[in-house]
């Protein structure tokens, strides 16, 4: 189990080392842009949602650790893990809310190239924390179940 575990525990360093890799790259461009006289309030309301989001992807990617560390205790159907998933839903909603702030610049760009298509992309990239928030409900209520169910086990015997 420890191996599996292990892997993701890898995976999770790999995904935090990307996010933080693509804040840097987008510090260079808000440097950029500053010092070009190049920011209006698109650009500005389009860089803190990005900082924010992946401030958020860094908080989940902590909690996921967080579950990683349960299991390998042997301890994954636990209240504790049930607010670990809670905190990743209240987390990925929050990410939904700040990936609003990106509507602003994704019209921009359709207006000025003259592609509608940009807002249904824009909206399509949106969407995907709101579907992964459904997905962790319904995980989240798939545990509840489980715990429910170990309790009444653990009391029969």
């Amino acid at each position: 189990m420890k191996i599996k575990t292990t892997f993701l525990k890898i995976m999770l360093v790999g995904m935090s080392g990307f996010i933080l890799f693509l804040g840097l790259v987008l510090s260079f461009g808000v440097l950029h842009s500053y010092f070009i006289h190049d920011l209006y309030i698109e650009k500005v309301l389009t860089y803190f949602s990005l900082y924010g989001s992946a401030i958020v992807a860094l908080m989940v990617i902590v909690f996921i650790y967080r579950i990683l560390r349960l299991i390998d205790q042997n301890n994954p159907f636990s209240d504790q893990s049930l607010h670990f998933i809670r905190l990743i839903k209240k987390s990925t909603l929050a990410m939904f809310v700040l990936f609003l702030g990106l509507l602003p610049m994704f019209y921009k760009i359709a207006d000025g190239a003259d592609a509608p298509g940009m807002m249904i992309i824009g909206l399509g990239i949106m969407a995907v924390p709101l579907v992964v928030v459904v997905f962790i409900a319904t995980i989240e209520k798939l545990l509840e179940s489980v715990i429910q169910i170990k309790l009444e086990n653990d009391l029969t015997v």
